[in-house]
Parts: C-alpha cells; sequence; structure tokens
C-alpha cells in the first residue's frame, strides 16, 4: 500500500495535464448597444424563431439584447443592414444579388431549407405546367424571384413569350377576379386566404423543375463578423434555438404573435402557415442553419444565366464560417490526446503493479481450486465429445437426406475432376449409382459435361459460383436446356466444387407463353388504332372508284345527257377507257381497296374481346361444319385444292359441350386448315399423301383439338415468330400475316383458353386448341 502516494501524486498532475487542455465556453466580447433585426415583412409565424428566441430569453443567455423590427413591401433588409439603421436581417436567396452588387453582406444561418415562393395558377385553368405560361398575365417581382424565372427558362419559354405583370398588395384580389391567370406569392401566406375563400388553386413549384433555392437567410455585415464575430456566433445559435422551439410549439407561438405582435393574422392562418413552413424547413431531417457551399454556387450559376451577377462573381467571403478561427489543427489534437493516453497508461501500470502480490496471492487459491475441478470437467468434456460425435452423425445422415431430396442434379468433384458426392437425381437421371460414379471421373460419367474442368478452374480462381443458363445438354439420351452452375467450396470440406443442373425445359415453354402473350396484349390496342385510323380514307377511296364506274354508265340518263352536252359519247369514251385500260385501273384500285378492308376487318377482330354470340356448343357440329367448309376450297393462286388432301377426324366419345362462339372457334380451325393446305402444296408432304388429322380429347379442365399435318414443318426461329401480326412466309400478295394473330386473340383472350403449336422441320406441325370446360358459374377459365 505504499504506493499509493505516487498513485495520487501521478493521477493530480494527469488532471493538471487534461484540464489545460479542455475547451472552455467560449464568451463573448463586451457587446455594443441593442442589435436590431429587420424582417422582410409584416409581423407572421415566417419570423416566429426569431420571436421566440427573444421572449423565451435565449439572446439574454447569450447576452445579448435584441429590437425585432418588421418590414414591409418598401423596406429593403439588405439596405437597412448595409446602412447601419440594423444589424442583422432576413432575406431569402437573393441575398448572394444584393452581395454581387457591392453589398458586403454575409450569410449567417439558412433557415429555410427551400423557397417558400410558388406559382399560383386557378385549378380550372389549362396552365399544368411552365410551358404552358406562354403569353398569360403573370403577376411578378422579378428581382425576388429569380427560381421562378430560372424554371421557366429551364422548361424553354422564351422571355419574349412572358407576359409579366408588376406584383402588387392588389395582386391577390385580381387574381380572385381573375383579371390574372397566375401570381407569384409564400406558399404559407397567399393560400390562406385562397382556402378560405374557396377558390380552388393548383401550385406550380420550382423545385418540381430542378430549381430549388434557399428560403429566407439570417444575414449581416462583414464588419459586424470581422469586429464581433462572437456576437455573430451567439446570435446565431440563440436563432436556432428560437427556430427549434417554434416549430415545436406552433400553438403556444401562434397565440404569442396575435397577443404581442398583432399581425393582422387569425390564430388559423398562423397555424396553417406553420404548418407548411415546417414542411419546406424540415428541422427533423435537416439542422436548421445548414448550408451548403456546392448548392449556393448552383444559385449563383442560375443568378449568371439570368444577368442578374456578373459572370466574375464568386461566393467567396459568403459564408460564416470563411471569418470564424480554423480549429485546432488534428495533428496537435492527436499529441494531446496521445500525451494523455501515455500519462493514463503509466497510471494503470502502477496500479497493476500496486495491486500484484494481493492478485498474485488469490490467484494461486483460485488455480488451486480450479485443478481440483479439472478432472471432473475433462471427464464432462469426453461425455459431451461422443454426444457431439453423435450429433453430428445425426446431422450428416439429415444432410444427405436433404441433397438427395433436391430437385437438382447435385455433383461434388474435387481438384482433379473426381467425383466425390453424386446425389439420387443424378442416379435417376444417368441410371448410375452413388458407389459407381465416385469411382470415376466427372467426365466418365457424364460425357456432357466434357469441358467442365475450365468452369471448375475459373469457379476456384475467383471465389465466385459460375452460373450458364439455358445450356443444351443430352443427359439421358435426348438433349434438354439446363442452367448449370459451379460453387467453388474450401478445401478441408472435403471437395473443391460442386456442380448444380437444374432441367429448366419447362420454364423455357413457360417463358416462351408468356413472351407470345405479352406481344398480343400489346400489339391488340396498335391493331385496333391503326384500323380504326385507315378505315375512314378506305371507305372514300373505294366509293369513289365505286362512282366513278357510275359516271360512265350508259344506264344513268344523266351520263348519256353530260356526255352529249359535252359534245362526246358515252361509247366512244368507253372505246378510249379500253384501249388505255382505265377500267382495269378502277378494278385494280377497287380489288385493292377490297382487300385492304378485309386486312383491317381482320384487325379489328384481332383488337375485339367480346362474349357476344357465347353459347353451348357441341365442339364436334363445328369440326365438321368447318371442314365442309374447308373441302370446297380450292386457290389456284395459292396453288391448294382440299379435295387433294386426306381429312381424318379422330373425336372423343368424352367430349361434353364447350362455351364457345361458333363463328369464332370455325374461323381458327378454317385458317388453321387452310395453313396447312397452302404448306403442304407449296413445299411437299415428305413424300407422303397430303394429310391433316383433327383429334379432340379431354383434358383436366379443358376440352382439346389437335390439328396436326404432315407438311414440312417449321424451325424454332419461324415457330416463335407465327403469332405476331403481319408475321408470314408466304410470297408478297398471298398473305396478310393476320390469320393467325386473329386466331390466337380468338382463343387466349375470347375463350380464356390456351394456343400452342409444335413443329419439327421435316416432320410436319401440330396446332393445339385448349377450351375451358363450362362450370355451373360459367366457363372455367384460368
Amino acid at each position: 500500500m505504499r504506493h499509493w502516494p505516487d498513485l495520487v501524486l501521478i493521477a493530480a498532475l494527469l488532471a493538471t495535464l487534461l484540464a489545460a487542455f479542455i475547451p472552455r465556453p467560449v464568451l463573448a466580447k463586451e457587446l455594443s448597444p441593442p442589435l436590431t433585426l429587420q424582417l422582410k415583412w409584416h409581423h407572421q409565424f415566417q419570423f416566429a424563431g426569431y420571436y421566440a428566441a427573444l421572449e423565451k430569453g435565449f439572446y439574454a443567455e447569450e447576452g445579448l439584447d435584441v429590437r425585432i423590427v418588421p418590414g414591409g413591401p418598401t423596406i429593403d433588409p439588405a439596405d437597412q443592414v448595409t446602412s447601419g439603421r440594423a444589424d442583422y436581417g432576413v432575406l431569402a436567396s437573393e441575398l448572394l444579388v444584393k452581395r454581387a452588387a457591392g453589398a458586403p453582406l454575409v450569410c449567417v444561418a439558412p433557415i429555410f431549407q427551400h423557397s417558400i415562393r410558388v406559382l399560383f395558377v386557378h385549378e380550372d385553368s389549362t396552365i399544368r405546367s411552365p410551358q404552358d405560361l406562354a403569353f398569360r398575365r403573370i403577376a411578378i417581382n422579378q428581382t425576388e424571384s429569380a427560381e421562378i424565372l430560372a424554371m421557366m427558362l429551364n422548361e424553354g419559354l422564351p422571355p419574349g413569350d412572358m407576359d409579366f405583370r408588376n406584383k402588387s398588395e392588389d395582386s391577390l384580389a385580381l387574381f380572385m377576379r381573375r383579371e390574372l391567370d397566375g401570381f407569384v406569392g409564400s406558399i404559407g401566406n397567399e393560400a390562406w386566404p385562397l382556402i378560405q375563400s374557396g377558390h380552388l388553386t393548383r401550385l406550380i413549384r420550382p423545385i418540381d423543375y430542378g430549381i430549388d433555392f434557399y428560403g429566407d437567410c439570417l444575414f449581416t455585415t462583414e464588419r459586424e463578423v470581422k469586429e464581433y464575430p462572437k456576437r455573430v456566433e451567439a446570435f446565431r445559435r440563440a436563432s436556432i434555438r428560437g427556430w427549434e422551439y417554434a416549430f415545436d410549439h406552433p400553438e403556444e407561438m401562434s397565440e404569442l404573435i396575435i397577443t404581442k405582435y398583432n399581425p393582422q393574422k387569425t390564430r388559423e392562418a398562423l397555424l396553417f402557415e406553420a404548418g407548411r413552413l415546417r414542411e419546406i424547413t424540415q428541422p427533423k431531417l435537416v439542422e436548421i442553419g445548414h448550408s451548403n457551399e456546392g448548392r449556393w454556387k448552383n444559385i449563383a450559376n442560375t443568378y449568371r444565366r439570368l444577368g442578374l451577377v456578373a459572370g466574375d462573381f464568386t461566393i467567396d467571403g459568403f459564408f460564416l464560417s470563411y471569418y470564424l478561427e480554423p480549429p485546432l489543427p488534428s495533428r496537435i489534437k492527436g499529441l494531446i490526446v496521445g500525451t494523455g493516453a501515455l500519462l493514463l497508461l503509466a497510471l494503470i501500470v502502477a496500479g497493476a503493479l500496486a495491486l500484484f502480490n494481493t492478485r498474485l496471492k488469490r490467484g494461486v487459491e483460485r488455480r488451486t481450486a480450479e485443478l481440483a475441478a479439472a478432472n471432473t470437467q475433462l471427464a464432462r468434456e469426453v461425455r459431451m465429445h461422443e454426444e457431439a460425435r453423435s450429433e453430428l452423425t445425426s446431422l450428416r445422415n439429415m444432410l444427405e437426406s436433404v441433397i438427395n431430396a433436391m430437385p437438382s442434379i447435385l455433383i461434388g468433384v474435387d481438384e482433379n475432376g473426381k467425383i466425390t458426392h453424386w446425389n439420387q437425381k443424378a442416379s435417376e437421371q444417368t441410371g448410375l449409382t452413388q458407389e459407381a460414379a465416385e469411382r470415376m471421373n466427372l467426365q466418365e460419367a457424364l460425357p456432357a459435361l466434357a469441358d467442365s474442368d475450365v468452369l471448375i478452374r475459373r469457379a476456384l480462381e475467383s471465389g465466385d459460383p459460375i452460373r450458364i443458363h439455358k445450356l443444351q445438354l443430352n443427359m439421358t439420351g435426348t438433349t434438354g436446356w439446363y442452367d448449370l452452375t459451379v460453387y467453388p467450396l474450401p478445401h478441408q470440406i472435403g471437395a473443391n466444387a460442386v456442380i448444380r443442373i437444374d432441367d429448366v425445359g419447362d420454364l423455357m415453354r413457360m417463358e416462351q407463353t408468356l413472351v407470345q402473350a405479352e406481344k398480343m396484349m400489346s400489339l391488340n390496342s396498335l391493331a385496333a388504332g391503326i384500323a380504326h385510323e385507315i378505315n375512314n380514307p378506305l371507305g372514300a377511296i373505294v366509293q369513289g372508284t365505286q362512282n366513278i364506274s357510275r359516271r360512265f354508265s350508259p344506264d344513268f340518263p344523266a351520263n348519256v345527257t353530260a356526255a352529249q352536252e359535252a359534245g362526246v359519247s358515252l361509247d366512244g369514251i368507253h372505246t378510249y377507257m379500253e384501249k388505255r385500260k382505265i377500267d382495269r385501273l378502277l378494278d385494280g384500285i377497287r380489288e385493292s381497296g377490297l382487300r385492304a378492308a378485309t386486312i383491317i376487318q381482320n384487325m379489328l377482330d384481332f383488337s375485339r374481346k367480346s362474349d357476344a354470340g357465347m353459347a353451348i356448343v357441341n365442339v364436334h357440329e363445328v369440326l365438321d361444319h368447318a371442314v365442309s367448309l374447308a373441302s370446297t376450297d380450292y386457290d389456284l393462286k395459292k396453288k391448294y385444292d382440299f379435295r387433294n388432301i386426306s381429312i381424318e377426324r379422330r373425336y372423343a366419345d368424352n367430349m361434353p359441350p364447350l362455351r364457345i362462339a361458333r363463328t369464332e372457334i370455325e374461323q381458327v380451325v378454317l385458317n388453321l386448315l387452310r395453313n396447312s393446305a397452302q404448306a403442304m402444296s407449296s413445299h411437299g408432304s415428305n413424300g407422303e399423301t397430303p394429310r391433316i388429322v383433327i383429334e379432340t380429347e379431354l383434358a383436366s379442365r379443358y376440352g382439346r383439338i389437335t390439328i396436326t399435318d404432315n407438311g414440312p414443318g417449321m424451325d424454332d426461329k419461324t415457330r416463335s415468330r407465327i403469332f405476331e401480326p403481319f408475321f408470314t412466309t408466304k410470297p408478297p400478295g398471298e398473305g396478310t400475316g393476320l390469320g393467325l394473330s386473329v386466331s390466337y386473340s380468338i382463343i387466349t383472350r375470347n375463350h380464356a383458353g390456351r394456343f400452342e403449336v409444335e413443329s419439327t422441320p421435316g416432320k410436319g406441325t401440330t396446332f393445339i386448341l385448349s377450351l375451358p370446360i363450362p362450370t355451373e358459374d360459367g366457363p372455367s377459365a384460368s
């Protein structure tokens, strides 16, 4: 215990040293007589923070005697402060313009983080954006509303297109009498009388168009900052405290303003203004008084574009921080902290030495007790080890069961490609047992993965999984689509990598179906719009050609009379028209118009969805009627004749009646029969007699119609596009490319069914129509 006096001495020295570096409260210098704060407008909640700082004693606590003076339309706070009639003032971002004009003003603290100025327009007017303001009557103070002007300039509104009127105290009344189309005002000041009068307005805010100015800012002069920096800091602290209090107690401050400052506003108007200003200031998100130099530079650049400041103007010296003493250098701070840490460490070491003897004795006694319990603990650990090994075995068995239950093929391999793990799914897909596979290399067990060693090496080098999507592999004698993933593993696990193989064939087919459905949905509205736009002029063309032909007909006396009056005969006109082939030209125009009309009708059918004509129908009768229509159909131009095609019908006896639109389903089936006939006539039927097989069957909740031909088939590229409008493989003039598009819309949209196609080049094509079986409430659509 003889060390304790030394410890006390060291502690006293340490306390003395640290006390030398503890910052003391900064006291303001001897202050001048009462300070004057010049507001920019009449008393209202817009200045509540300064009232709170004064009435709650925050200024007094800082040693400040402050007098608050209201403003008005003829009072410029910048002039008041610059001339010395006031010491501090309140202005918005135009404070920069004042400084650029030569006024030595300094921003002490931005109070409102965003401008409170907005453009009010009538809600029932056509003005919805700045572009709509051209030649509109707008009341504005152009010097104080630069953000409004910048917004209009940004939106491409030329200055010559603006009908600006000077804003006055009568602007609000003129606006309400609709003698103005809009006016610039405060979101918290002018909005309240408009709401009270029931006059509905729309607000256009510059911040919504990329113009974000600061709102009210507290400012003073360079002279005040240079001569009384502590006083300026004290004024700033007290004012910010006042604003924090005002936003936390809006009801109390509204009563105070009414009682002491006669604001010429009601309590409700002040509370409304408080809510709007709190939204703009966001005191809980952004610290009151926070200033961003980069944002001020953007504001200065905007003023340059508007010609309000000179091109060489800079914001140097505009901020309070420019004049304050820099903080203590970090190197000196580090030295102080390091010295204190070393002294504290010395004190700890001394204390440790003083306590060493006592702790050593206690440690020996404690160690003896620990050794006495060691044997018991060792026995317990042995038992726990056995239990852990048993648990590990159970966990390994469970993990193996989980791996075997996975629907994916999981294969573990070492650095040489030798298989170390082989799950049940891999055995099912390849026929190899786990024991047989684990004696083989991966290339021997799965020749389809002969190049997998490159992927494994890349995965191990990068340390990240490697995924290959939609890989075509021959896994079980047939080629399919798979996703392949290689996962690198730490060496101590027993495998260098795990390969996961997932069959994605069904998923790819589902994706193709979804993509096709999305294409058809997006093209429906396009088809309808184009059809309606073309129909009107097309009708005029067809009708015009018919009227021209009638004008030359001798069957109408008016034509004969008009020809005689012109000194010609109709027979001579007909002879001339035959020799010049004008009749053929008119017939060509009319035929082309009628063909275009057919295309337009198909487009309208494609875009229209209607339940009209839906009824419970025997689908076999519909198929028979479609075959009957097709059996008499031939087209020498398109080189097909159903009389040379064998049509087989294989109907299911258990097929129930379906709720369908009979004519629409007949149209779909007839389209498919014609497409098959044309394909087999132009490309052959693989050396066989042309044949079309129509089958029906009951498939779960659907009645399925299958139409198969032995024609040339299609490749994957053609098959993926056959339902697209205007896509055709026929020569020009022989097809519109809308038949299958319309058919797809009829089945999927009008009947809530499915339309699928299967085809292999050289092996024919199969179309599958699945129509919902009706229930008591209607078709069982999905």
